[in-house]
């Protein structure tokens, strides 16, 4: 696995002339035909550049010369932006990015594990950029092992803030100031141990405690879910076995007696060999992203239709169809939310699917706990629907396209079926100078709705992922008609967007 990887960032850096060290491998399982993977330069608009090179290259067979990109399946590669790095200061020479480790889909049944004769806490959740550790202790290498041989040390973890991650990486950990077991350790140790560097046991619900990673907020690209986003930094750390005292833990342990405090007193006792990053799931109460249905009160009809919800900050987008309704429908639609008045104003429009298509506004209260909205004066009367509730949070991620719906395909305008150049089926239709879509990506189950204007041959569309167990994305982006059965993706001018052209697939 090791040689794979190191062939892979060779033939990535001499492809795009990049240094090999700003070539990452976050991920790669055994058996696997998929890696993630990524730049990491100092330099953004350089990190940037690459980034899109690539999605530009992949399209196209790489060379055979190549020993491991010459077997890539040319397509539209997915990417998506991570500052993290860069925020915190460091730079890709402090990295050895074949020992990164991605904990965040680890099973919880393998949480514990075995590490210097001592158990191992596995930081579940998090995401470690392994730091270049191996031949920074002369020859010592047994205290990084993971078969509990001789001279192999045990795991613990340090919380920091933002600004220590780059000092401690260069310096090393310092002895605390505020030395909570400091005459404890005396006593049983002596006055060797007068100073003492802090660990814990645990990452989650220790280390991570707020009074030790204090988080952080970084600003995002265009594109992605949020403007900003909050994380944390840990320190995996390995300590030496001789040198160390162990303590109850000092803030609330939930009555867990494994939950501990170590003191290590000697300042080489602890080693960072990973830098742990967690994103913070946002506090935000105006969260609307999720599976909604919505009642027909003035048809005397409950559970008329089901929405799908995706909201970044202030913009939503939704996909309604059918659910118990007597009539046939589907819709898209794109709006923004006021939160100050606690207000969601959105245009929709219908999908070629029932036989009668209309379009219009729809103004929604929305309630204080944000669990339902109902239809307010101002909107569009011919918007059925009334009253739209929440459903469990169970339903997201599980968002599908019922594949009996029968999507029609007119011959005279551009509503109706199209697909991609990267295999991406979208579903289409125009109202005047409006223009609605559902894009159904089936390879990697994703789906997004558009919503946008048609100015003589130029349509420029927002459109943003419905709800999803990966990562969300949303953007603006502008194309051109070519004919009337092709249209291509002129710029994107926010986010980035895979499909290239679309041509219109016309009903035989």
């Amino acid at each position: 696995m090791r040689n794979f990887v190191v062939s892979f960032i060779n033939d990535i850096a001499k492809t795009f002339s990049c240094k090999p060290e700003y070539v990452r491998v976050f991920e790669l399982a055994r058996g696997s035909l998929t890696t993630k993977w990524g730049f990491t330069t100092p330099d953004q608009s350089y990190t940037q550049d690459l980034a899109k090179k690539f999605v530009e290259e992949a399209t196209k067979p790489f060379s055979v010369d190549l020993l491991v990109l010459s077997k890539t399946v040319p397509a539209h590669y997915p990417i998506q932006w991570e500052q993290i790095p860069s925020t915190l200061q460091l730079q890709p020479s402090d990295f050895e990015p074949s020992h990164d480790r991605d904990y965040r889909n680890c099973p919880v049944s393998d949480s514990v594990q075995q590490r210097g004769n001592r158990p191992y806490y596995r930081p579940i959740g998090w995401y470690r950029h392994a730091l270049r550790a191996i031949n920074k202790y002369s020859n010592d290498k047994p205290w990084l092992g993971m078969n509990n041989g001789p001279g192999e040390w045990p795991v613990a973890y340090h919380g920091t803030k933002k600004e220590s991650v780059s000092p401690i990486i260069k310096g090393g950990l310092k002895a605390a100031v505020v030395d909570h077991y400091k005459y404890k350790a005396m006593q049983e140790k002596g006055p060797q141990a007068e100073y003492g560097i802090y660990l814990a046991t645990y990452c989650n619900k220790g280390s991570d405690s707020e009074r030790y990673a204090a988080s952080f907020t970084v600003k995002m690209l265009p594109g992605t879910p949020f403007k900003e986003e909050t994380y944390k930094v840990v320190f995996q750390c390995r300590f030496n076995p001789k040198t160390f005292t162990e303590h109850d833990w000092a803030l609330e342990s939930n009555g867990d007696p494994l939950r501990k405090e170590i003191r290590v007193y000697k300042m080489d006792g602890v080693r960072p060999y990973g830098v742990l990053l967690k994103k913070c799931i946002p506090v935000d109460p105006c969260n609307l992203t999720g599976v909604w249905i919505c009642d027909d009160v003035q048809h005397n009809v409950k559970d008329a239709g089901t929405y799908f919800i995706g909201q970044f900050d202030e913009h939503v987008f939704w996909f309604g169809r059918k659910h118990k309704a007597s009539w046939d429908f589907a819709n898209t639609s794109y709006g923004t939310i006021n939160k100050n008045e606690r207000k969601l104003i959105i245009q929709w429009g219908d999908l070629p699917l029932g036989h009668c298509r209309l379009s219009g506004k729809l103004i929604l209260g929305i309630s204080s706990d944000y669990k339902s909205m109902t239809k307010l004066e101002g909107s569009d009367k011919i918007f059925a629907g009334t009253d739209f509730r929440k459903t469990s949070e169970e339903y997201v991620g599980k968002f599908e396209i019922d594949t009996s719906m029968k999507w029609a395909t007119a011959d005279n305008e551009m509503s109706g079926c199209w697909k991609g150049d990267d295999g991406t089926r979208y579903i289409i239709a125009t109202f005047q100078n409006q223009i609605y879509w559902l894009a159904i990506d089936e390879a990697i189950r994703r789906s997004h709705v558009g919503v946008g204007t048609v100015n003589g041959s130029i349509l420029t569309i927002k459109w943003g992922d419905i709800i999803s167990d990966q990562e969300r994305f949303h953007g603006e982006i502008e194309c051109r008609i070519e004919s009337p059965d092709r249209i291509i993706i002129v710029k994107c001018i926010c986010g980035q967007f895979s499909t290239k052209e679309l041509t219109q697939v016309r009903s035989s």
